[in-house]
């Protein structure tokens, strides 16, 4: 009994240790994040997450309309305005509209030299989601990820009634492209 608590507490120190020098030797930027903006940070990224599984599940289903709809509502620019208004009951015609008008918006102010760092959604009466208090590289890596989604979306219209095996293959370049940018970022910050 003498040797499994020793062999439990060598085990204990060992095991302390590695964590120690692994939490040293991280050298991804932290994020210092109020309590309300890591939480909400963490609920994005889930819903992310899920968002992601379901375009891949929809997409070995052969489901390319649900496919769009997961990368244009869900993983696009403005993604958590499109979902509020798919929550509230919002007609397909009225979250296509508003994406209409926040592209024309975004290309308005990107042809101006507007920052990526100060595009919102309170032109549209929507709080700022959670990238606008986040540090410039942060938010440029989240834009390059929705513009990714909005690029995947673009291979998939273009595909005709009958997909092909070189149809597949470039949507799921598109998706490589998604979660690239998540494993950089990912790569790149850290909230503890």
């Amino acid at each position: 009994m003498i040797y499994f608590k020793f062999i439990a507490a060598i085990s204990a120190v060992a095991l302390a240790g590695t964590l120690a020098n692994a939490q040293e030797e991280d050298d991804r930027v932290l994020l210092n994040l109020d309590t309300a903006t890591q939480v909400m940070l963490l609920k994005d990224m889930r819903g992310l997450t899920e968002s992601l599984d379901s375009l891949l599940a929809a997409l070995s289903e052969g489901d390319f309309d649900q496919v769009t709809r997961l990368g244009q509502i869900n993983l696009g620019f403005g993604h958590d305005k499109l979902m509020a208004l798919v929550e509230s009951g919002a007609s397909d015609t009225q979250i296509q509209a508003m994406r209409a008008k926040m592209k024309a918006n975004r290309q308005a102010r990107e042809e101006s030299g507007e920052s990526a760092a100060t595009m919102g959604g309170a032109m549209f009466g929507i709080p700022k989601g959670v990238g606008q208090k986040m540090p410039e590289d942060f938010r440029l890596m989240g834009q390059a990820m929705h513009a990714a989604a909005e690029d995947m979306v673009s291979v998939v219209e273009a595909i005709g009634d009958t997909p092909t095996v070189a149809d597949y293959q470039a949507v799921l370049e598109g998706v490589q492209g998604i979660t690239s940018n998540c494993v950089a970022c990912h790569g790149a910050f850290r909230i503890r």
